[in-house]
């Protein structure tokens, strides 16, 4: 009987290819094939895809492919970078203050020759935010110089901005501070969105500068005239000129304006403004009457300002910032006035541990030197 030969057919060499692609996309995790980055709105919904710009208005989100989508950055809470791991794993040791972790990692990410524009920027601003946090001034000055450098027109001109003009101040460098807006305000000319938080900025630095509230006064009409629809830098405006009043003395004409914000419909920044407001003028209450009570009132004010409406990633820290530092001074001034030595007790150790609290989170704070 003759053998049966079987003969195995020898595969294709299109079906080995096939085969081989499938075995490594299968070695690849799941995360890694269908990574999109995820935008929480403040509406409660989501917007996934790939996120292509982050400019200062809006940023701009492919959804689907040839399908963008423009979400004005008011309508965004928050926003998880899935397609660029390394930059949230960044980010999130940013968001929980260790600076000195996230430092590094963003500098990784900043010397990719290929690094993508979304990342450098985010990277670029963090970086310099995490050196003001580890208290490096004048490295921190020089990366912000960076940021607006290569994104003159980008996310970061508001946040940026504040903290640039902020560390000069902190120095006493009122002329830098306001060549350093003047210099955003050059690179984002052609950025009308920009101009009325340009005027804002302006408006805090000869604010703080002590001696020239009219004119800071004058910087924060032209902020409120070009507010337009945006309810929260209106607000800002109003909180600024009502500070102006109150640092020329005029509590009556002040007091009003921070109630009325304090008890409206406001921002967390706003109404955390309003109340160091209140704090200030019950600080101001009890210095000139010598009443230890009027400055604990005016430092429970200032810890509403800080417990109640901390800021969220992202927002504004100047009102947090202010709101340290006015628990800190009422306490100590509610100590120095106190007659109960219990109670005196009690407020210098309250004193001790908001200064304390002042210097982790604003090392640089300008309000330092006050205390």
């Amino acid at each position: 009987m003759s053998r049966i030969k079987f003969t195995t057919p020898r595969p294709s060499w299109s079906l080995l290819c096939g085969l081989f692609g499938w075995l490594l996309l299968s070695l690849v995790p799941v995360s890694a094939q269908g990574r999109k980055d995820v935008i929480s709105l403040v509406d409660g919904k989501e917007l996934s895809g790939r996120i292509k710009s982050e400019d200062f208005a809006a940023l701009v989100v492919e959804v689907k492919a040839g399908q963008d989508e423009t979400v004005p950055w008011g309508n965004v809470k928050n926003i998880e970078y899935g397609t660029l791991p390394e930059l949230a794993q960044a980010l999130s040791s940013f968001r929980n203050g260790k600076y000195a972790d996230a430092l590094p990692a963003f500098e990784e990410i900043l010397s990719d020759k290929k690094v993508k524009p979304i990342a450098q920027q985010s990277a670029l601003y963090h970086a310099a935010a995490s050196l003001q946090k580890l208290g490096r001034v004048d490295e921190s000055i020089d990366a912000y110089k960076k940021l607006f450098e290569a994104f003159p027109k980008g996310r970061y001109l508001r946040l940026g901005g504040e903290a640039i003009s902020s560390l000069h101040v902190a120095k006493g460098d009122f002329t830098n501070a306001g060549a350093a807006l003047d210099r955003l305000g050059q690179g984002a000319s052609d950025v009308a969105e920009f101009k009325p938080h340009l005027a804002l900025l302006k408006g805090r630095v000869l604010e703080m500068d002590g001696k020239r509230t009219a004119n800071a006064r004058e910087a924060y009409d032209a902020a409120e005239k070009g507010a337009g629809s945006n309810a929260t830098l209106l607000q800002e405006a109003q909180l600024g000129k009502a500070r102006c009043l109150l640092a020329e003395g005029k509590f009556a004409e002040a007091e009003p304006i921070f109630r009325a914000l304090a008890n409206g419909k406001a921002s967390a920044a706003v109404m955390a403004g309003a109340c160091n407001g209140i704090g200030a003028i019950y600080h101001e209450e009890g210095r000139s009457k010598r009443e230890a009570e009027k400055m604990t009132d005016a430092a429970i004010w200032h810890l509403k300002a800080y417990a109640v409406y901390a800021p969220l990633p992202g927002e504004s820290t100047a009102e947090y910032e202010r709101a340290l530092f006015g628990a800190a001074r009422s306490f100590k001034a509610a100590s120095e006035l106190e007659k109960n030595a219990e109670r005196k007790r009690q407020n210098a150790e309250r004193f001790a541990k908001e200064k304390e609290r002042l210097e982790k989170e604003f090392p640089a704070s300008v309000y330092l030197k006050e205390l």
